[in-house]
């Protein structure tokens, strides 16, 4: 069996099923969070830390569970189900695995 990466892509446009490497998050970046630029974190940074807590960093796996074009879409990463908002998930890039040669093919 061989896995190949296709192009990245929205999260929110994968259809059930499709398993995906994390790209690009929503944004976080540990310095900004930190506070070190005297300010406050934004409502991106606190989030992006969120996400990055629960496995959404880049070269993290995930797999499509639920997306039916309106909604959230569901994904499992790190072995718990995650609901993500539509406008999040589209924010997020992702790489396709493509899998060829499945057990049992010739």
């Amino acid at each position: 069996m061989v896995r190949r990466r296709g192009l990245p892509m929205s999260l929110a446009t994968l259809p059930p099923g499709t398993q995906a490497i994390l790209v690009s998050g929503y944004g976080y970046s540990p310095r900004r969070s930190r506070g070190e630029s005297g300010r406050a974190p934004s409502a991106s940074s606190t989030l992006g830390e969120r996400l990055s807590a629960m496995g959404f960093i880049p070269g993290g796996e995930l797999a499509v569970e639920f997306n039916h074009g309106v909604g959230p879409v569901i994904v499992r990463i790190r072995g718990a189900r995650v609901a993500i908002g539509r406008g999040q998930a589209a924010r997020m890039m992702v790489r396709p695995v493509l899998v060829e040669g499945a057990a049992g093919d010739e």
